[in-house]
């Protein structure tokens, strides 16, 4: 038997690797893996995100699997969060005067080389988020549809001490500015804006409290989950009811680029 290569095994299976799947053929929603667009890890998606500030700087159909990477690895890792902090039941056994531990109640197990995804405590967040952002992009749940935001500027700001901000961006052909309160669920981590104030040429025709917003001004108003923020980028999801996940969710993802204090706000 040969058995070159296996001395190796172990090595070779260290890698943790996210798949990803392209809609080929959207009619028969028949799909097939499309191996020039895997991301391989998360920190992958997030050099793939820095680099594609324009359009031709990075092939749209991987801007999305990296968005989609950055998604399920923020998903795993909230439910596991959300399952460690949830009250355990008293355990009903013991053996040898010792609480028999139930399988479901053990810890995760890390496996030594493989990838962790940390989505940060509620301070982190806060901390992380602090300042000014101006949005570089914007990709559908799916495919490849991704609208690049390089020439029209639209940027908003959060002040975490006293939980206001800022922003403003096109809205169609015109122009919206506007200013408020925010909260941000110390769960979920979603974002929710109140007590908005309006100004510029779009502002009598915009509702920000609609649900059918679109393109940058849905970005700022319509409830965004924080999937991932650093010191340069800042990723959201727009948060929807499952039923509506099932589809291609056109402006799905926004990814926010730091920018320097002060640049767009004096907040």
């Amino acid at each position: 038997i040969d058995t070159t290569g296996l001395g190796n095994i172990a090595q070779n299976f260290d890698k943790v690797y996210n798949t990803a799947y392209i809609d080929l053929d959207r009619k028969a929603g028949f799909y097939k893996k499309l191996t020039a667009s895997v991301v391989r890890s998360v920190r992958e998606a997030r050099l793939i995100l820095l680099k594609a500030t324009e359009s031709g700087e990075v092939d749209r159909a991987k801007i999305v699997q990296a968005l989609r990477s950055i998604d399920r690895s923020f998903s795993d890792a909230l439910r596991k969060e959300i399952k460690r902090n949830k009250p355990k039941e008293e355990p009903v056994a013991v053996l040898n005067g010792v609480p028999i531990v139930r399988r479901d109640e053990e810890e995760d197990v890390v496996v030594p080389g493989s990838e962790t995804f940390n989505i940060g405590d509620m301070d982190q967040v806060l901390e992380n988020i602090s300042g000014d952002w101006k949005l570089q992009l914007m990709a559908d749940s799916k495919g490849e549809g991704v609208n690049f935001f390089s020439k029209a500027v639209s940027w908003q700001t959060f002040n975490t001490q006293d939980l206001s901000y800022e922003a403003s961006g096109p809205s169609g052909f015109l122009t919206l500015s506007q200013s408020g309160s925010f909260d941000i669920d110390e769960i979920q981590r979603i974002i929710t804006r109140k007590e908005v104030e309006k100004e510029g040429s779009a502002a009598f025709f915009t509702d920000v409290y609609s649900s059918k917003l679109s393109g940058a001004t849905a970005a700022v108003n319509l409830q965004q989950q924080i999937i991932s923020v650093d010191s340069e980028l800042l990723v959201t999801r727009t948060v929807l009811p499952m039923s509506a996940l099932s589809g291609t969710v056109k402006g799905y993802f926004s990814v926010w680029r730091r920018s320097k204090k002060g640049t767009y706000s004096s907040i």
